[in-house]
C-alpha cells in the first residue's frame, strides 16, 4: 500500500497537468478555475490509482498509460455533472434563449427565475441545493457583491422590463445592457460556485411562507420606504423598521419585487 500511495505522489504533477489543460481548454470551466482545478485533483487521483493496478508494462509506458486513465476520469466526471444539469433542464417551461434574450423577450416569468439561473451554469451540481434555497444564495450575491448600475438592470431585468425600458431607465445605451447583464451572471456564478465570502449589508431569507429582506444601510432603508409607499397599494410588499435598519417582507419573490428591488438601487431616481 505504502509502495501505491508514493506512486500516487510521483506521478501527482501529471495529474496538474491534465487538469489545468483540460481547464484552461474549456471557457465555461475557465471562468470559475479554482472550483474545477480541486474537483479534476480528487478525480485525477482516482484515475491514477485505477492505473497503478491494472498497468501493465508489455503493451505501453506507466505516463501514457496513466495520462489515459486521469483523462478519462475526468471526462466521466464532466458527463456526469452535464447529465445532472440537462435532467434538472428538462422540467423548465421556457428555453433558455428565452429567458435570457433581452432583444426578443416580450415578458418575463418570474416563477421561472430558478430556471433562468440555472441556465447560468452549464455544469454546476443543482442537486446539492434546493430550488429556493439557490434562488436565496443567488440573489443575496447579486445584492451584495454587484454595483449598484449593475444590480438594478439585473432585477428590472427579472421584473419583466425590455431593454429599451432598462437603457432609458439607466440612461446607458440598450448594447450596454447586455453586456452588463452578462457579465453580472458570470461574476455572480464564479461567487456561487468558489463560496467566495463577501460581506452581507443585504440579506434575502425565508420565513414562515414570507420572504424577507433585511437593509442595514441608512440610504437605502430611506429609499425603500419611499419606493414602497408609492407602489400600487394593492401590492403584499411592505417596509418594516427594526433595530438594525428596515426590512422589506413579501409573500412572493415576483415580478413586482424584483421591480421595487431594481427602484431602491437606481439612484437616477433621486
Amino acid at each position: 500500500m505504502e509502495e501505491k500511495w508514493k506512486k500516487v505522489e510521483d506521478n501527482m504533477g501529471l495529474i496538474h497537468i491534465i487538469s489545468q489543460r483540460t481547464i484552461l481548454n474549456n471557457p465555461e470551466l475557465n471562468r470559475c478555475y479554482n472550483y474545477w482545478y480541486e474537483e479534476f485533483i480528487g478525480e485525477g487521483k482516482l484515475g491514477l490509482i485505477k492505473a497503478i493496478d491494472t498497468y501493465d508494462d508489455t503493451k505501453s509506458e506507466f505516463s501514457t498509460y496513466a495520462g489515459k486513465c486521469i483523462e478519462n476520469r475526468i471526462k466521466e466526471f464532466l458527463r456526469k455533472e452535464f447529465a445532472k444539469k440537462k435532467g434538472y433542464a428538462q422540467n423548465v417551461s421556457k428555453s433558455l434563449d428565452e429567458h435570457l434574450n433581452f432583444e426578443n423577450q416580450e415578458n418575463s416569468n418570474a416563477d421561472n427565475f430558478c430556471d433562468t439561473l440555472i441556465g447560468q451554469f452549464d455544469v454546476i451540481d443543482i442537486d446539492k441545493l434546493e430550488e429556493k434555497e439557490f434562488i436565496l444564495k443567488y440573489i443575496n450575491i447579486i445584492l451584495n457583491c454587484l454595483s449598484t448600475r449593475n444590480i438594478c438592470s439585473i432585477f428590472y431585468f427579472l421584473a419583466g422590463k425590455k431593454q429599451k425600458y432598462i437603457a432609458d431607465k439607466l440612461h446607458i445605451s440598450q448594447s450596454y445592457i447586455s453586456k452588463i447583464k452578462n457579465e453580472s451572471f458570470e461574476y455572480c456564478r464564479e461567487i456561487l460556485y468558489t463560496d467566495k465570502i463577501y460581506s452581507e449589508r443585504f440579506c434575502l431569507k425565508e420565513e414562515k411562507n414570507e420572504y424577507i429582506l433585511t437593509i442595514s444601510t441608512h440610504e437605502y432603508s430611506i429609499r425603500a420606504v419611499k419606493i414602497i409607499d408609492s407602489f400600487d397599494k394593492s401590492s403584499t410588499i411592505v417596509c418594516r423598521r427594526n433595530k438594525t435598519g428596515m426590512t422589506i417582507w413579501t409573500q412572493d419573490l415576483d415580478e413586482d419585487f424584483y421591480f421595487v428591488l431594481a427602484e431602491i438601487f437606481n439612484k437616477q431616481l433621486i
